[in-house]
């Protein structure tokens, strides 16, 4: 650009927004105010008038089109009714919720004719997909009906795409049609120039059935149908270019869903070049701001996701076409500069509500947090474009959340330029995945990339990832068991490098959480084996405590060598981790073993901890206990009673002396006698529970201080 040789011509005034448009791809820097400009000076005939059904209409195109008339929540109902889950039907059923709209006298032969006209794809049966199109002609305002009709239509674009045969006079098919200029400056799609000749029809459409080569009009469900010509990699680029500009012009109700096919070309093209897709792409892109203006909030949402989606994609190949219509012979620019043009034109007009008014209930508090985390994810190159930068991270959020995984499968890709050594952007990346991992738990590059954090050398980095890991157990989402072969493969990881004891803290945090809701044994096995290993390799730390909490939510079916493991704890351990270790003891041994209760009740003696955990252990020991007295335990408890004075001590010990101490047992009755002078309620509460236990039936030397009392 530096080289006034290599400048391009100037353009005719009529082109001026164009050459706007290049401003901005030549200098990135200050593109936000040429983008919002972008199509603001769009005149009037911008959309020639283009008839998009052929004026030698037949009566099946029209009976076709007209069937359902005013009928269309009837249309659905019946189709629930007699298929109620199944997403096909054949003939018989097809009568069935036809049967109602027939006309009178109405044959087999009509029934059938009518059923291979909505067959759109000639595979012998109705889908749901062919029937939405069929029935919905007019763009619903229900946001679920909304979005599984516009799929449908996407859907069926390409089924029948994928149907049209090759032939040799494929291409002279379309020899009437206008030539799409694509010399440099020419403005093509949506910004016809004045004087060029609108073709008048889109070639039938030939394709396969049953073996057999039959031909259909090309708007037999309208522009669903007309796109698929542009669909079709048996063509030249020209020609798909030709019929995406005949359906930009179109006046068709789901005409922003065909275009948005055409913008999805790169998940379903995978032959030929892909210039020609990319140059499909930013056609589409570019053609469906004006297109979508025309529709609802809901129309727009969607144009706008599938925008951004492109926006992310940072291997997108060059499109040299649309550099040409930019106005530079020589510049390659590529999908990303489409993007984010046709991002910033449908947001002049769409009236969407800010994030604050459209979840008022229930916007998280960390939703700042996320939307930061979405802007450093996004490519800078196609960021510099845009003005509102905040906007684009909003519609990146909102589109995640209610449920479009495409978004979000690109927003994963994209949070991958933020693995470097900066931890403020590596800690973003864990906001914008925790986003993606609320509402898409089983979303498989987003748990790993999640529980890969967990090992990041900074610890904000590691406890945001393990807050998001656990919050989404704790909410019981049925995909939190996945993350566990990922746990254990981090953990041995872990192990073998040497890292950060609090890296294998947090992954075994997440560990304990996920085996509280644990169902499958195989998953037991594993958690099982991430807990030994923690046991026999880890020092005493946050990793090992979680280790417990794992095998006490394991219970029974920990792992061969648990208890022992445990047990040798025991031995050393007398304070901190002492209660979580007879926690696991307890939980994973049958009421009543032997060396069970001898190992609590010795750590029970020893117990350096506070008072309120020595009250926790003994319940642990009371509930391992022998069934009607274990004098072990007794005396354990016992010497609590003796060695601590504290009045929550006391009471907790009586207590469990009335659920473990033998009857007649003469040293817990003196024992519970001598504390009936206490002033606690609850020490004598235990008291008289403690000496009904042992005392037997006309134990006076009893009875008369309780009746005192």
């Amino acid at each position: 650009f530096g080289s006034s040789s290599c400048s391009p011509p100037s353009p005719p005034r009529e082109l001026q927004h164009t050459v706007s448009m290049a401003a901005a791809v030549a200098h990135p820097s200050n593109a936000a105010d040429h983008l919002f400009g972008y199509g603001a000076t769009i005149p009037s005939q911008t959309l020639p008038e283009l008839p998009c059904v052929s004026s030698h209409q037949d009566c099946n195109r029209s009976e076709y089109a007209t069937f359902w008339n005013g009928c269309r929540d009837l249309a659905l109902k019946k189709w629930q009714q007699v298929i109620v889950c199944g997403s096909v039907c054949g003939q018989h059923d097809f009568e069935s919720i036809v049967a109602l709209k027939m006309p009178e006298g109405y044959c087999e032969e009509d029934v059938y004719e009518l059923f291979r006209k909505v067959d759109l794809d000639g595979d012998g049966e109705v889908s749901r997909n062919e029937f939405l199109v069929w029935v919905v002609g007019e763009v619903p305002e229900e946001k679920e009906l909304f979005q599984e009709c516009l799929s449908a239509r996407m859907t069926v674009s390409f089924a029948i795409a994928g149907r049209i045969c090759s032939s040799a006079d494929l291409e002279n098919r379309f020899s009437s049609l206008t030539h799409v200029p694509l010399e440099p400056g020419a403005l093509i799609w949506h910004t016809a120039c004045a004087g060029v000749e609108v073709p008048d029809e889109i070639p039938d459409l030939p394709l396969r059935s049953e073996g057999l080569e039959i031909s259909i009009n090309a708007d037999v469900c309208g522009s669903t149908s007309m796109i698929a010509w542009a669909l079709c990699p048996l063509l030249t680029l020209e020609n798909r270019l030709k019929v995406l500009n005949a359906v930009a012009a179109a006046d068709c109700a789901w005409d922003f869903a065909a275009l948005l096919s055409v913008a999805a070309l790169r998940l379903h093209e995978t032959s030929g070049s892909s210039d020609v897709v990319s140059s499909l792409v930013a056609a589409a892109l570019d053609a469906l701001p004006p297109v979508v203006g025309k529709h609802g909030r809901l129309a727009q949402e969607s144009v706008m996701q599938a925008a951004a989606v492109s926006l992310m994609e940072r291997s997108a190949p060059f499109s040299l076409e649309f550099g040409m219509m930019l106005g530079f012979p020589e510049l390659k620019t590529s999908v990303k500069a489409a993007a984010p043009a046709c991002l910033a034109r449908v947001l002049r007009f769409y009236k969407g509500k800010d994030l604050a008014a459209r979840y008022p209930a229930d916007l998280p508090s960390n939703h700042g947090l996320v939307l930061n985390g979405i802007l450093a994810s996004l490519p800078e190159e196609s960021l510099s474009y845009v003005a509102d930068k905040r906007r684009i991270a909003e519609i990146v959020y909102i589109a995640i959340r209610e449920g479009d995984e495409e978004v979000a499968e690109s927003l994963v890709a994209s949070t991958a330029v933020l693995l470097d050594d900066v931890p403020a952007r590596r800690l973003a990346r864990v906001h914008a995945l925790s986003h993606v991992f609320a509402s898409f738990p089983r979303q498989k590059q987003a748990r790993e990339a999640l529980v890969a954090c967990l090992a990041d050398p900074d610890e904000e980095v590691r406890r945001a990832s393990s807050h998001c890991l656990i919050s989404e157990t704790h909410k019981g989402n049925s995909g939190c068991e996945a993350n566990v072969p990922l746990l254990l493969q981090s953990l041995r990881k872990c192990q073998t490098e040497k890292l950060q004891l609090e890296s294998q803290g947090h992954i075994m945090g997440v560990a304990a959480a996920t085996a509280s809701r644990l169902e499958r044994l195989s998953s037991q096995a594993e958690l099982g084996e991430m807990a030994l290993l923690t046991l026999r390799e880890v020092p005493f730390s946050e990793a090992t405590l979680q280790a417990l909490q794992v095998l006490t939510h394991l219970g029974p079916f920990a792992p061969e060598g648990a208890v022992l493991a445990v047990s040798s704890l025991l031995e050393e351990w007398h304070g901190p981790g002492c209660l979580q270790a007879c926690q696991a003891l307890t939980s994973m041994v049958q009421q009543g073993n032997i060396e069970a209760v001898a190992r609590v009740s010795q750590a029970l003696k020893d117990f350096q901890g506070p008072p309120a955990e020595r009250v926790q252990l003994a319940n642990c020991l009371a509930r391992l206990a022998t069934i009607g007295g274990d004098q072990v335990a007794s005396e354990a408890f016992l010497n609590m009673l003796a060695s601590f004075p504290e009045k929550d001590s006391k009471a907790a010990a009586l207590w469990c002396l009335e659920s473990s101490a033998l009857p007649g047992d003469k040293s817990v009755r003196s024992r519970a006698l001598s504390e009936l002078d206490s002033l606690s309620a609850e020490v004598l509460k235990a008291s008289a529970a403690a000496l009904k236990k042992v005392c037997h039936v006309g134990d006076m030397e009893a009875a008369r201080p309780l009746l005192k009392l």
